[in-house]
């Protein structure tokens, strides 16, 4: 699981694959878990920073379709980000991308991290 400290410096895969990503939030004050039991999330890959958007993932109750965000310990702060080959497929080979992830909760809103995405290229596509 990836904690905020643990990623930075940012994700990467390879273009066109399935990957998941791992991520546990802790408040940075207490170091304890966020409950994500009325969480909306969103993982929002772009070009750069208010660039061209790449793609996005989002939790159910964000509007996202299943799979797409798994809450997997609402009470430990625990959630999969799921990306399948289509959200990368047109992705640059061996380029650098940024994301975020938003949570919304009670409709206040948090901007939790944005770092680098590098997808990498590959030979089978």
């Amino acid at each position: 699981m990836s904690t905020y400290e643990e990623i930075l410096g940012g994700l990467e895969m390879y273009r066109g694959d399935t990957e998941s990503f791992e991520f546990e939030l802790l408040d940075e004050e207490t170091e304890l878990p966020i409950t994500l039991a009325a969480a909306s999330l969103i993982f929002t890959v772009r070009d750069e920073v208010d660039g061209t958007l790449a793609f996005t993932r989002k939790s159910v109750l964000a509007g996202g379709g299943t799979g797409e965000i798994e809450v997997t310990d609402a009470a430990n702060g625990k959630f999969t980000v799921k990306v399948v080959p289509t959200n990368t497929i047109s992705c640059t080979g061996n380029a650098n991308y940024k994301f975020d992830i938003q949570m919304t909760i009670g409709g206040v809103v948090k901007t939790l991290m944005v770092e680098d995405f590098h997808v990498k290229g590959d030979i089978t596509t």
